[in-house]
């Protein structure tokens, strides 16, 4: 199944499957079961060649909510809609805006570490016994004896 998603002219492949002889096909206008309101589509058959050896079956429904029905015989009548994670997993543009928050947040936790790290090692701790500081590290010897 393609779809055309939002923000975007060009339908992307959402689902696919493998018909059988015998199949018999219908789209239904709605989202879920409840709806039994068959849908005008259109298609054709592409022939078999050298490369594939099976037929190909192009068909084309209304926009707008709707699933594709098959009936096949001695099996239960199934509804095929693709998710929205199927959706989301093959739509090009969000996978890269993806990759690019996980640099993002991956450049940025580097950055705070190393600074954390540098920032450590620039400032001079005294430690007594016992691992406690002795004195604040923000005032020098010269101030904490006049005060």
């Amino acid at each position: 199944m393609r779809e055309t998603l939002p923000w975007r002219d060009v339908p992307i492949t959402v689902s696919e499957g493998v018909l059988f002889a015998g199949d018999r096909l219908s789209f239904i206008s709605g989202p879920d079961r409840s709806s039994r309101q068959a849908q005008p589509a259109y298609g054709f058959l592409a022939g078999a060649s050298a490369e594939t050896p099976a037929f190909r079956m192009v068909a084309y429904s209304a926009l707008g909510p709707s699933r594709m029905r098959i009936d096949r015989f001695g099996n239960e009548t199934g509804f095929v809609s693709p998710a929205w994670t199927e959706k989301a997993v093959r739509d090009p543009v969000l996978a890269a805006v993806t990759v690019l928050l996980s640099l993002l947040a991956l450049l940025g936790g580097i950055g705070r570490n190393l600074y954390n790290f540098l920032s450590r090692r620039d400032r001079p701790q005294s430690v007594g016994v016992a691992g406690r500081e002795t004195q604040d590290p923000d005032i020098r010897p010269s101030q904490a004896d006049s005060s």
